[in-house]
């Protein structure tokens, strides 16, 4: 069988089997309630008619909502942590959709312990029922399936990559047929050099691949318009890596707009329901954090009241997410009017300016504990690139390449770079890097990740001051 053909019966499986599962989690969820002492039954065992048709509007929501999240898609399906996370999503948006359809149906009148049983048990069944279908998939793919057959064109580094993502990850069976271009002592270490672009229409005829994967570096750019041409000639599928050289960023999307394809740089990895699902849990954790913390954020407030002169909470001008302008807060850690004399600069580990409950405040990272103010109003999110002073945007924006992508996305309390050891006084050019990498690889998991690696690594920083 083709993989074209293994890949679309596979997703159709998928698609049974997970609302099999789901068919199967409502039916056990009913049992935890109503058939076990789990949670006791005060109101009597209603009749199962009432539950007889929810079932069935249950799967065709949850069907829909992994459709919406992407958990279908081609590059979802295969078991993983992107596939983790759409199926977490899908989860959580799911039963809300169920809820929703059924009071607009009004179908009222299910448990809601039954309701809460049916998220937390749909999580465990549909990954386990994954991993299931995966091994199987796998088995599948290495004896039932023909391999693609591949051959290369070009040489350099993004090829390269490209080898090893494939190699790494191994979406689809392939076989390796060689390379065709200039000699390539990184590659040709891995796959067979079959000899120089003369050598290409014989060797497209004489191997039959099913696929040729064109890549050359920027600079010789020129070369491709003859190769295309020369494998036009050709009936076999080719795809092409560009390389956009010193203007390549952290993300682009390939589309087509009015039937012309068009690349979109600086696309944001972030879909509608993720930046809902973000932006929910940034005003839930910082509604909680500012109801618990309200006792010792009040004691800080006294302290530095009484510490020196000046207000307790100082609002300083920061840069956020598509240069958007906010004021955010801190608790003030320097003397009054501190900038009055030297106007912005960066703070060193032995100022002055700084007071010396500040410099408490400032080793545990506990002055930005107001920010949880600008994350509950939408200033700021829990995780994202640290928010910077206009000042320094307008220089760091002349001397850095790709310092303003990093505003593509709303600033956070925390971060990739920050958790990596970059902030303060240190390399502007490291943290660019991180703040990139975070942005172009975002997720909820990577966001969680994050905020774990705060809390673990402590509130204690060599380079806070």
């Amino acid at each position: 069988m083709d993989y074209g053909t293994a890949l679309f019966s596979y997703t159709a499986l998928l698609k049974l089997c997970d609302a099999l599962t789901v068919l199967g989690v409502w039916y056990g969820a009913w049992y935890l309630r109503f058939h076990t002492n789990l949670i006791p039954v005060t109101k009597g065992v209603p009749e199962v008619s009432h539950y007889t048709s929810a079932p069935w509007i249950l799967v065709a929501v949850y069907l829909g909502v992994f459709h919406i999240v992407g958990a279908y898609n081609r590059d979802r399906i295969h078991f993983g942590m992107r596939a983790l996370r759409k199926i977490s999503q899908g989860t959580v948006l799911g039963i809300f959709a169920f809820i929703s359809v059924s009071y607009f149906l009004k179908n009222t009148y299910y448990s809601r312990i039954l309701l809460l049983f049916v998220p937390a048990l749909i999580f465990p069944a549909i990954v386990l029922e994954r991993v299931v279908l995966h091994a199987a998939w796998r088995f599948f793919q290495d004896h039932g399936v023909r391999r693609l057959r591949t051959l290369f064109v070009g040489h350099g580094d993004l090829l390269l990559l490209f080898f090893h993502q494939i190699e790494r990850r191994q979406p689809y069976p392939v076989e390796w047929l060689g390379r065709i271009g200039e000699p390539d002592p990184k590659l040709d270490d891995q796959i067979p050099f079959l000899g120089h672009d003369s050598h290409l229409d014989d060797k497209v005829d004489g191997l039959l691949p099913h696929q040729v994967v064109v890549a050359l570096p920027s600079h010789e750019s020129a070369r491709m318009e003859d190769i295309l041409l020369r494998l036009s000639n050709h009936p076999v599928e080719v795809k092409v890596l560009p390389d956009f050289g010193r203007f390549n960023t952290f993300n682009y999307v390939a589309a087509d707009e009015c039937g012309v394809p068009v690349l979109m740089f600086n696309q944001m990895n972030v879909g509608s329901t993720a930046r809902v699902l973000k932006r929910g849990m940034d005003v839930a954790a910082s509604g909680l954090g500012l109801l618990l913390l309200s006792p010792f954020l009040a004691l800080v407030a006294l302290s530095v009241r009484l510490s020196s002169p000046g207000p307790i909470l100082y609002r300083q001008r920061r840069i956020g997410s598509n240069g958007h302008e906010f004021f955010c807060l801190k608790f003030r850690t320097m003397i009054l009017n501190a900038e009055k004399a030297t106007g912005p600069v960066w703070a060193t580990a032995d100022d002055t300016r700084t007071t010396q409950l500040g410099k408490f405040l400032r080793r545990h990272n506990l002055d930005e504990l107001p920010q949880l103010y600008n994350i509950f109003r939408g200033d700021m999110s829990l995780v994202g690139p640290r928010p910077e002073r206009p000042h320094f945007v307008d220089q760091f924006r002349k001397e850095v390449p790709k310092y303003m992508l990093r505003h593509t996305m709303k600033s956070g309390l925390t971060g990739w770079a920050q958790v990596n050891g970059w902030r303060g006084n240190t390399s502007i050019e490291e943290r660019i890097k991180y703040d990139l990498y975070y942005i172009g690889h975002w997720s909820l998991f990577f966001d969680i990740k994050i905020i774990l690696l705060t809390l673990l690594k402590g509130f204690v920083d060599k380079n806070a001051y």
